[in-house]
């Protein structure tokens, strides 16, 4: 009878682990069919951060002389001859489940490669022609070339040190490091994959300055169609022909950037004909040293920035100062146009052909 009784309390017991453990998978399964898993479809954007810290990470697993090196995951990498895209393809999937996927850099590559073609059919040779003009230097001159500021250089202090050492950067340390310093990004991780971490970072911190001083300028007033919106789009074509050469900027702002989020027709073309002003028509004049008397911002532009204006800036700042007296002298160097979101593509289209190629366009005087 005792043993019955014992045997009796074991079936109960067993009955009731059985019953633990059933309701523990169902909430492991409930936990796991619920996650957010990413949407293959689609070609999301990322964090501008996290992509160059991946592809400094590559750069230190092949660096002997980095604490990463000689951690057993980077043994591993070189084993496996693993590519830049297949270790970004690897860490985005790792770090961004929720939005990254297996086959993501790929995809983003292809589109690439398809907005060349379409915007440049004869681009077989895009990628040396590019190469060929890149500004590139040591750690040293780009430093001097770029002009950190304090506080830049402490964030890519940080954003290296993270890359290069021993432990391998996991979401929580991502999540915390972003801010909008550097907005999401994912057409140009492939400048990641053509020239390198570095040139990433110079095209990231272009798009960070002209937003940054566009703001300080203009405050809220640089959305579509406004003078700030102009200003933005003539800045950060200086700055990347500056830090990237011609085709790079030509690349990015031309093509990249306008086809990631497609605007309407008044947007597009006003943006296409303002990136030509920085980056063309005015980019010498823009980026001449100023001499003693002032420097014409402008051939017809009688306002000039003083020597004591521009004293002690970094140069990247004394071109926002000069874009900016040109920008807002709208007598001599602007065309308004009559344009809305309705307007339809082909007016827009012969009125920017038709505007003066040595003036900006707005279209939006809501301040």
């Amino acid at each position: 009878m005792s043993n019955l009784k014992h045997i009796s309390l074991l079936i109960v017991a067993l009955s009731l682990s059985f019953a633990s453990c059933r309701t523990q998978q169902r909430a492991l399964n409930s936990t796991v069919s619920t996650q957010e898993t990413a949407d293959t479809t689609a070609i999301p954007l990322l964090p501008a951060e996290a992509i160059y810290i991946i592809g400094q990470e590559y750069l230190a697993i092949h660096d002997s002389a980095s604490a990463k090196y000689h951690t057993p995951r980077a043994a591993q990498v070189r084993r496996d001859s693993t590519t830049m895209a297949e270790y970004l393809d690897q860490r985005l999937a790792e770090l961004y489940p929720d939005r990254a996927y297996p086959g993501y850099v790929a995809k983003v590559s292809r589109w690439a490669e398809m907005l060349i073609r379409r915007e440049m059919p004869a681009s077989a040779t895009i990628r040396s022609d590019i190469g060929a003009e890149l500004p590139h230097a040591a750690n040293a001159a780009e430093s001097a070339l770029m002009e950190h500021t304090p506080e830049e250089k402490a964030r890519l202090t940080l954003l290296n040190t993270l890359a290069t050492q021993t432990d391998f950067a996991d979401r929580t340390a991502l999540d915390t490091l972003h801010t909008d310093l550097f907005e999401e990004e994912h057409l140009a991780l492939t400048i990641m994959l053509w020239y390198g971490p570095r040139m990433f970072y110079r095209v990231m911190q272009s798009k960070a300055r002209a937003e940054h001083l566009a703001r300080h300028y203009y405050g809220e007033n640089t959305n579509s169609g406004k003078r700030g919106d102009a200003f933005k789009h003539i800045y950060v074509n200086t700055l990347l022909r500056q830090y990237t050469g011609r085709l790079m900027s030509w690349l990015i702002m031309d093509v990249y950037w306008e086809h990631a989020s497609p605007n309407a027709p008044c947007d597009h073309f006003m943006d296409l004909h303002n990136n030509q002003i920085g980056r063309n028509n005015h980019y010498h004049i823009f980026t001449q040293p100023t001499g003693d008397a002032g420097v014409s911002l402008a051939g017809s532009l009688e306002q000039t920035v003083s020597k004591g204006d521009l004293e002690g800036l970094p140069a990247w700042q004394q071109t926002a100062a000069r874009i900016y007296q040109f920008i807002e002298d709208t007598t001599a160097n602007s065309t308004f146009q009559p344009w809305d979101k309705q307007t339809p593509s082909f007016i827009v289209k012969k009125a920017e052909q038709q505007s003066p190629a040595q003036q900006y366009i707005y279209w939006n005087k809501e301040e």
